[in-house]
């Protein structure tokens, strides 16, 4: 009896152990299921740190080339706002030198102000002597009109300023020639001078000598026409002048051009 019973027992424990083995090998296919899983798992994280990788490296070659073409564009404006800081300084110079050029033409008009100056009007002056003392102040002068504005010559003044030391006599002009005309064709002129002392006397300028003149074949002065005097002005024995600190002797700009009573041309002392 007990035999029997301890047979139906070891064959319980054998048909025991078969069903557990039984059941260890399905828990193996299983776990070996899982491990497949977790291989495929195992993809799946391989594949995100490519993903991973792809972020690094996307950023980065992003932000580098983002950041150089940004340094680049900036560059260009930082320089392009170089290049308009010194146009702006340019023009700002620039108006800077005009405020300038104004102001000395201001300083010119205190000096002697310049009426209605014509363009294309000028004078030239060559003195027979630059020696002092000298018996005679005069020379050659040349009256030159560039400018389409014709002028009539009988309304043209010619003043020459000058400090005059001859004292108990008044000095007289006289004319030596004078030609008038277009500059290839001159014809005769004539010209009369006087010596009148000035209102208010300054230091150079205390008389001038005014010249008039007349055109044998024309009267006006056009585009183109020349005015020649050659005179002088003095008293012989009478006495000297001193003529290098006169007003108009070494700058013809202040010898003094009247149309009329408008002044066209020079400088004045008044």
């Amino acid at each position: 009896m007990q035999s029997r019973t301890t047979h139906s027992l070891v064959a319980t424990l054998l048909l025991m152990a078969a069903a557990c083995a039984r059941q260890n090998a399905g828990a193996g296919i299983d776990d070996g299921g899982d491990d497949m899983a977790d291989q495929g798992g195992g993809g799946g994280s391989s594949a995100g740190s490519a993903p991973k990788a792809g972020t690094l490296n996307l950023p980065f070659a992003g932000s580098a080339s983002t950041g150089t073409a940004g340094k680049a564009a900036g560059g260009t404006s930082a320089a392009a706002g170089s290049a308009g800081k010194p146009s702006t300084g340019g023009k700002g110079g620039a108006g800077g030198a005009g405020g300038k050029g104004g102001s000395m033409d201001g300083a010119g008009g205190d000096a002697g102000p310049v009426n209605m100056p014509i363009v294309g009007l000028s004078v030239t002056f060559k003195a027979d002597s630059a020696a002092d003392p000298v018996d005679f102040l005069g020379g050659e002068l040349h009256l030159i009109n560039d400018t389409a504005q014709p002028l009539s010559l009988s309304d043209i003044k010619i003043r020459y300023y000058f400090s005059n030391e001859i004292t108990g006599v008044t000095p007289s002009v006289m004319m030596n020639w004078a030609q008038f005309g277009p500059k290839t064709n001159l014809g005769g002129a004539t010209c009369t001078g006087k010596i009148a002392a000035i209102d208010n006397p300054k230091a150079g300028a205390d008389s001038y000598v005014e010249l008039t003149c007349s055109g044998a074949n024309s009267s006006d002065l056009t585009a183109g026409t020349l005015l020649k005097i050659s005179w002088k002005a003095g008293a012989q024995g009478q006495g000297k002048f001193i003529q290098a600190d006169d007003w108009s002797f070494t700058d013809p700009t202040k010898i003094v051009v009247m149309n009329g009573s408008t002044i066209v041309w020079g400088i004045d002392p008044s």
